[in-house]
């Protein structure tokens, strides 16, 4: 916005800051925000141009002074984002997840349908009291012994976690012909060094068809 323009208002109106989708946070959680023109002159902030903000975001007044969102009913705090875009489709979903105080685990390639659908699932078992950690099995290889002296190359351990890094999307990384290193044993060890990255680790016995349904029916267990 410019301050020296009459018009301002008009102009701090029209800022696409109020129609990226991660402002929105940007906006609600801190209790004080200042706005600047573009010469950097102070307009004001949250509580001095909480009407003006209302207006163009349609998000209650008490919700900017800082009154508890869980007051708020879930259709009003899904609407809040309705007029904001984002670069991703699946992050008008993300960005409402500190709004509602839920977790789930980002996937950038399922589309908007499935990641509302999954985000209505958990504001749904967050209504009910229901805590994440209660759905997750305890993953532990405690009793797996480590090699001695499992010298692996640790180039191999990085180019897998390199493989499986990335945007929340699904990866798969293949391990062949590694020249007398052990997969089972590179699997275990880059599965102790990286198990906090992953919300859940799952060893499938693929050796067969038959042995490969029993794996997927204990998973399920």
């Amino acid at each position: 916005a410019d301050r020296s323009n009459e018009a301002w208002e008009w102009t701090f109106r029209k800022s696409t800051w109020f129609t990226r989708g991660w402002t929105l946070q940007e906006l609600i959680a801190p209790a004080s925000v200042d706005f600047f023109s573009k010469e950097g002159e102070m307009l004001g902030n949250k509580a001095s141009l909480e009407r003006h903000i209302c207006e163009i975001t349609r998000i209650p007044v008490k919700a900017l002074r800082g009154t508890p969102l869980s007051d708020f009913s879930i259709t009003e705090r899904m609407s809040w984002p309705a007029s904001r875009k984002t670069y991703r489709q699946e992050d008008k979903a993300y960005l409402l997840l500190g709004i509602f105080d839920v977790n789930m685990s980002l996937i950038y390639s399922e589309g908007k349908d499935r990641v509302m659908q999954r985000l209505r699932e958990e504001i749904e078992k967050a209504s009910k009291g229901f805590k994440r950690e209660d759905s997750l099995v305890t993953f532990s290889l405690s009793n797996v012994s480590d090699v001695e002296r499992f010298v692996a190359r640790t180039i191999k351990l990085a180019e897998i976690h390199k493989g499986l890094s990335g945007d929340g999307s699904r990866r798969v990384v293949v391990l062949y012909r590694l020249g007398g290193i052990s997969k089972i044993q590179l699997t275990i060890a880059y599965a102790k060094r990286h198990k906090n990255d992953y919300s859940g680790i799952f060893w499938l016995n693929i050796k067969d068809e038959d042995s490969l349904k029993q794996s997927f029916v204990k998973v399920t267990e």
